[in-house]
């Protein structure tokens, strides 16, 4: 019998699917939140869609301060529950722009935060969610607010390897009042089905389970996939000396 289980957010969701002792057999679980040295009882069984990073804020971005993480003394910037994937992005942009962890960032429940900022009592939300969550369109409909432009996305997603920039398209979240003009934003993807480690694609949502609930009923050959990258390499070198040789004949 199927029992669908209400959490915190995708950090939780990663601590009970990793741990022997949990009675949690499957989670949904945001990319790089599973290291999958560490939880070889596990493994992933799909990508489901991308879970961008969105900051919402009002008033002005200070020529890109804000999303750099440089005027947290001066704005309150909610971040999620601490066991969300909203709370572990956050604290990775910090640790990438080695700005320390401020009082002024607000820890608390998404919907509380939305409340929140159209009470003026924020000044910005970051999180983690998919553009057609309740909680993005509720944050667009206030038309105090702004979207943040992430100028360093692909930056971003150079540094990291399971996140990828993404750019929302003039209008695509509101054409009625054309919002927003060309915003390129930092995405997560999660990681395909893999039977020794997640793919480091761009992010998206996955699907985890225990590793004794594969989809056929049997974990994923370790051997059928290095015989898989065997014969991937072999035709690699295949067509690289076809190539070779008929340059050679051409000179």
């Amino acid at each position: 019998m199927l029992e669908v289980r209400q959490t915190q957010g995708a950090l939780e969701n990663a601590r009970l699917v990793t741990d022997a002792g949990s009675d949690v057999d499957a989670a949904f679980i945001q990319a790089g939140l599973i290291d999958p040295q560490a939880a070889a009882n596990v493994r992933s069984l799909g990508s489901l869609n991308y879970a961008p990073v969105w900051l919402f804020f009002r008033g002005s971005d200070n020529n890109g301060k804000l999303q750099k993480f440089m005027e947290l003394g001066q704005r309150r910037i909610a971040i999620g529950p601490a066991e969300s994937g909203s709370y572990a992005a956050a604290m990775r942009l910090l640790a990438l722009n080695k700005q320390p962890v401020s009082r002024n960032l607000v820890v608390m429940p998404l919907a509380e935060a939305v409340a929140a900022i159209n009470r003026n009592d924020l000044d910005a939300v970051l999180l983690v969610d998919g553009v057609d969550s309740e909680i993005i369109r509720a944050l667009v409909r206030n038309p105090d607010l702004q979207l943040a432009n992430f100028a360093r996305a692909a930056a971003y997603a150079r540094a990291v390897s399971h996140w990828q920039a993404l750019t929302v398209p003039m209008g695509g979240l509101d054409l009625a009042r054309n919002f927003p003009l060309r915003i390129p934003i930092s995405s997560r993807r999660r990681p395909i089905l893999s039977s020794r480690r997640p793919s480091t694609r761009p992010f998206r949502c996955s699907f985890w389970r225990r590793r004794k609930l594969s989809t056929e009923g049997r974990p994923f050959s370790r051997s059928a996939t290095n015989s898989l990258r065997s014969k991937t390499t072999t035709s690699r070198k295949a067509r690289k000396q076809r190539s070779s040789t008929k340059m050679a004949s051409r000179s």
